[in-house]
């Protein structure tokens, strides 16, 4: 029996029982069976939690992500991000999850900024960009990174004192690393 239930959120309903938590989809078949601490919902997945490992279950019941000691977040530093990522307590460093439950970058980067509706990631020292969707759009080769105030597909880029212009999606920048400024307009 249930001892509590949610709203269905999308495609998923969270379920409390006296076993644990578990989800339920629109047709009230199990997606993660009520044995859990807790439960989160997303689009396409359930992020699950169970004596301190976390896991990711798809909509057809299926781990996408298999249970370990990475925690899996939809939050960084109060921020609520539009994909997940695992965080390592070894060695602090940060992988991303997109919507689907599918692995993208795996322990990648140690710093994640959201500035300016822009969602950008660093490692070493050096900044690059992530869409919305946890795909990288910039690599990650940069001192400093903004989005562009003028055309948000543009980013303002700088390395070693010179500035140019990285578009997204692009491997290298539209207007070289060449300048003391540089800005679209």
């Amino acid at each position: 029996f249930y001892t509590g239930m949610d709203p269905f959120r999308k495609n998923f309903c969270v379920v409390k029982t006296p076993l644990g938590k578990g989800v339920l989809d629109r047709k009230g078949r199990w997606v993660a069976y009520p044995v859990y601490d807790s439960v989160e919902t997303m689009d396409h997945v359930v992020i699950v939690h169970l004596d301190g490992q976390s896991g990711c279950i798809n909509e057809k019941g299926k781990h996408t992500i298999p249970m370990s000691s990475e925690r899996i977040l939809t939050e960084y530093q109060d921020e609520k991000l539009p994909f997940m990522i695992t965080k390592s307590n070894d060695t602090h460093l940060f992988g991303v999850i997109d919507s689907w439950g599918k692995e993208c970058a795996v322990a990648a980067y140690d710093k994640l900024e959201v500035r300016n509706g822009a969602y950008f990631v660093g490692r070493s020292g050096l900044w690059g960009a992530l869409d919305s969707l946890g795909q990288r759009i910039v690599p990650v080769a940069y001192d400093h990174i903004d989005v562009s105030y003028y055309d948000p597909r543009y980013y303002l880029v700088r390395r070693q004192g010179a500035e140019g212009v990285h578009r997204q999606g692009d491997e290298v920048p539209v207007v070289p690393l060449s300048y003391d400024m540089a800005d679209v307009c």
